[in-house]
């Protein structure tokens, strides 16, 4: 008798797994991994956006907006952490302020993007990217992600963790699209991505 219960156990146990693999897959949880802490994301962003040469357009109030999913329970925890991150990491130079947008089919990028100056996209699912880089683009908005792989797609800056230390990816390209104009210093230190 227990043979028989081990051999109908273990084709369940497999189909199980194999069920939960599936939907890891169809659901997007394999791809856009953070590697690196929110709090230490910001605080090299931070930093790094005090190299854009361009940063005068800005003034000395910086409107971080924070690009989530509300049904993507990882995309919403990351915009809590990144606005806790925002509030606390202040600098006396320069002042970010934080703001949530909701992101969903029906999201009217124009209107929202109008009142930021850097947009930072947390893991999304199911969108094309293209699109969003396309507004940012042509309303002159820097794009920063924890997501390495968004920088491949085309954000302008990202956070990857190599050895334990955080490593600052710039999409050169995309960056200059944005007008984004980052001095050589932080250029020799930052891996470039085309």
């Amino acid at each position: 008798m227990n043979y028989t219960r081990v051999g109908v156990r273990r084709p369940r146990s497999r189909l199980l797994t194999a069920m939960i693999a599936g939907f890891l897959l169809t659901t997007g949880a394999t791809g856009q991994e953070m590697s690196a802490l929110v709090a230490m994301q910001w605080a090299v962003l931070s930093k790094v956006l005090t190299f854009d040469r361009n940063l005068a357009r800005m003034g000395k109030e910086v409107a971080v907006g924070v690009l989530y999913q509300p049904q993507v329970r990882r995309s919403t925890v990351v915009k809590d952490e990144l606005l806790a991150a925002i509030d606390l990491g202040q600098s006396s130079d320069l002042r970010f302020t934080g703001t949530a947008i909701s992101f969903t089919s029906k999201t009217d990028l124009v209107a929202i993007l109008g009142d930021v100056d850097v947009l930072y996209k947390s893991p999304l699912r199911s969108v094309d990217l293209s699109m969003i880089l396309a507004q940012s683009r042509r309303l002159r908005i820097a794009t920063l992600t924890g997501v390495p792989e968004y920088v491949q797609s085309g954000v302008a800056v990202g956070i990857d963790l190599q050895g334990g230390k955080p490593r600052i990816l710039i999409n050169l390209n995309s960056a200059m699209a944005e007008g984004v104009d980052f001095g050589s210093g932080l250029l020799k230190l930052a891996k470039i991505v085309q």
